[in-house]
């Protein structure tokens, strides 16, 4: 068993509950499916994307992702962060790994993260292909808008194994 989430404005989370034949015929007509113990994400660039959950390290490049995952009670998974990630204050004791624009490889490698959350730029999504091709989850979220909170609170919590 396994869900596949969509958090893209407008489309409802689902479950989808297969019989391994049919997930991959499925899977081969480039539908996503969900694996056991894994959760499909659709992020903001529209990307499909196998997360392991809970995710037990995550490598936080946007200060909102940041701030959300400690007020769902995630911040002991916290492994990474940016420079401008400094709240709430225990934010601050979490390895910074520099800048969230065109973050370094090297730096995000070193905490070995289980997933990586990006901001949704041009730059980032080539960090966040070669982050994918080394076997790491990476999800580029828009976090602009107020509007975006809940959303990303409620994919944040999912991931993390802290939905209530």
């Amino acid at each position: 068993m396994g869900e596949f989430i969509s958090i893209l404005p407008g489309h409802r989370a689902r479950m989808v509950w297969m019989l391994p034949w049919i997930v991959a015929g499925a899977a081969s007509c480039g539908q996503a499916t969900a694996l056991s113990g894994s959760l499909r994400v659709v992020d903001d660039a529209g990307d499909t994307v196998g997360v392991a959950a809970p995710a037990r390290r995550i490598a936080s490049l946007i200060p909102a992702t940041t701030e959300l995952l400690f007020a769902i009670g995630a911040g002991d998974a916290v492994v990474g962060r940016t420079a401008w990630c400094d709240y709430p204050a225990a934010a601050t004791a979490v390895p910074n790994l520099g800048d969230g624009i065109g973050p370094s490889l090297e730096a995000i490698l070193s905490v070995r993260p289980d997933l990586v959350l990006l901001y949704n730029s041009s730059r980032n999504g080539e960090t966040a292909t070669r982050l994918r091709q080394a076997g790491i989850p990476s999800l580029l979220l828009n976090t602009d808008a107020l509007a975006d909170v809940g959303r990303i609170a409620r994919l944040l919590g999912r991931v993390s194994g802290r939905q209530r």
